[in-house]
This record gives C-alpha cells, sequence and structure tokens, in this order.
C-alpha cells in the first residue's frame, strides 16, 4: 500500500501464462476508515480509472478481474502439471512493455469471467472478439439481466449481446457450457 498526496492504493499481482514465476500488476484505490482502518479492497476491472469503464470502444479481454475455471482455480506451482483444463493470461510472443496483446486462453465448458464495472446506460450491444474451435453456448450476465448465444465457433468470431436498460455501475460475467476451447481477444462495446 503507498500513500500518495493524502491518497492510498494498493498495488498487487496475479499470475499469468501458468507459471508462477509470471506476473502481471494491477492496482486499486483504497480508502481510509474514521478510525483509520481501512476495509479490504474490492479488485476491479476499472482499476486506477477511479469510476465505471465508458460503455463504448474496445477493450482487451485480459482486463478481468475474475477467471474461474469450473471446478475452481489453483495456484500456478513450478511445475504446470495438471492445469489442463484452467483459463490463464497470456499473449502472442515474449513478456514485453509495448505492443500489448494479452487475451484469455482456454476458456471451455464452466469457465467465468468478470468484469467489474462498466457505465452501460447509454450502450446498444456488448460483443466480444474470439477465436478457437468450440460449439455451445455463451452466456453474458450484466446487472440483474442475462442473455445467451448458441455459439459454433472454429476459427474467428464476434459474439454480440444487445443491451437493454444497462446500468451505470454493472458488473459483466461470461460463462461458457460446451464442448472445445475459446481464446477471448477483445470487448467491443456500442
Amino acid at each position: 500500500m503507498v500513500e500518495v498526496n493524502g491518497h492510498y492504493y494498493v498495488f498487487a499481482h496475479r499470475q499469468t501464462n501458468k507459471c508462477q514465476f509470471s506476473r502481471q500488476g494491477f492496482a486499486e484505490e483504497i480508502f481510509m476508515e474514521k478510525d483509520g482502518s481501512f476495509k479490504q479492497v474490492e479488485r476491479t476491472s476499472q482499476g486506477l480509472y477511479g469510476k465505471p469503464l465508458p460503455g463504448e470502444g474496445e477493450y482487451f479481454a485480459s482486463i478481468c478481474c475474475g477467471l474461474r475455471a469450473k471446478n475452481g482455480n489453483r495456484f500456478y506451482g513450478v511445475f504446470k502439471s495438471g492445469h489442463g483444463k484452467e483459463p490463464f493470461l497470456t499473449q502472442e510472443g515474449k513478456d514485453r512493455e509495448e505492443n500489448p496483446n494479452q487475451y484469455v486462453k482456454n476458456f471451455n465448458d464452466g469457465c467465468s469471467i468478470t468484469y467489474k464495472y462498466f457505465d452501460l446506460k447509454k450502450t446498444k450491444s456488448f460483443g466480444i472478439k474470439l477465436d478457437g474451435k468450440a460449439q455451445g453456448k455463451l452466456i453474458m450476465k450484466y446487472g440483474e439481466k442475462e442473455a445467451a448465444q448458441d455459439i459454433n465457433v472454429n476459427g474467428e468470431a464476434v459474439i454480440e449481446f444487445p443491451i437493454e436498460k444497462g446500468g451505470e455501475k454493472d458488473q459483466v460475467t461470461f460463462v461458457y457450457e460446451g464442448k472445445g476451447a475459446l481464446n477471448l481477444r477483445k470487448l467491443i462495446l456500442k
């Protein structure tokens, strides 16, 4: 935790590339209570942006704040064995600071991915650009609403969900049910 000009921030990291030695940093602002204590900070996709992300434009799918396999996730130890069913963050090529293209790999049956938060008040559609080979159902949950799309993907695709009366601070979760696996590349909001 760091204090800068009277504001407090907590910094942490998460594993990438199915390896305990490959990490990605993230940060959140944290607020001091009246008694001087701090409550545990919520991890979000908006990070230091300070408010829900705008409901238009493109975002990397890797800005997720929750990524879960059907039977939960485990810490990646030195050896990568036993992790074949879990989705994970990775990128094309080696780790680097420039030319980002991080994505979510191995999104398979029962996996879920969560984003907090988007301002969807004016958003008409929420798409997800993906690739892979999969057949099943992709479910999107936002606010109190849920929509589902049957999918049959063999290569690249964009799956779009219409947004009806989104809120100004909506959590968005995708769940996949079916065969095969997807790579989640980008979120496309219009």
